[in-house]
């Protein structure tokens, strides 16, 4: 190599501009990468978006599917409800009429016994 300052210098200048070169090349390298890597996030986003709104799809199906099986359970609990007071007030209906029917049979027993005393007195 030469003493000569200018050679150095020019050396110099060339090295760098080799090396500039090479950095343009790897930030023209980057910026495809970034701008491939911004697409995929895209992408990416898109996919999730319509995930989510399968998701939330599902989810309002269920909510209703849930809010319907809710109302189905409280008619047949109202049903129950009203068949156990429809059977309570039956109870109580054929509770009063064994009494009137016990109260009844009595009633013939004395008339039968009244009757066969009767048929006993004129037989006499």
């Amino acid at each position: 190599m030469s003493d000569d300052p200018l050679t150095q210098i020019l050396a110099t200048l060339h090295r760098v501009d080799t090396r500039l070169e090479t950095m343009e090349r790897g930030q023209g390298n980057l910026e495809r990468g970034q701008g491939n890597l911004e697409r995929g996030l895209a992408e990416v986003r898109a996919n999730l978006m319509a995930r989510m709104d399968r998701l939330q799809d599902t989810l309002n199906r269920v909510h209703e599917d849930i809010t319907v099986n809710i109302g189905r359970a409280d008619a047949v609990e109202r049903k129950g409800d009203h068949t156990r007071d429809e059977l309570r007030d039956l109870t109580k209906i054929v509770g009063t009429m064994q009494r009137q029917i016990h109260g009844l049979s009595g009633q013939v027993m004395q008339l039968q016994s009244d009757l066969d005393g009767r048929k006993a007195a004129g037989a006499r």
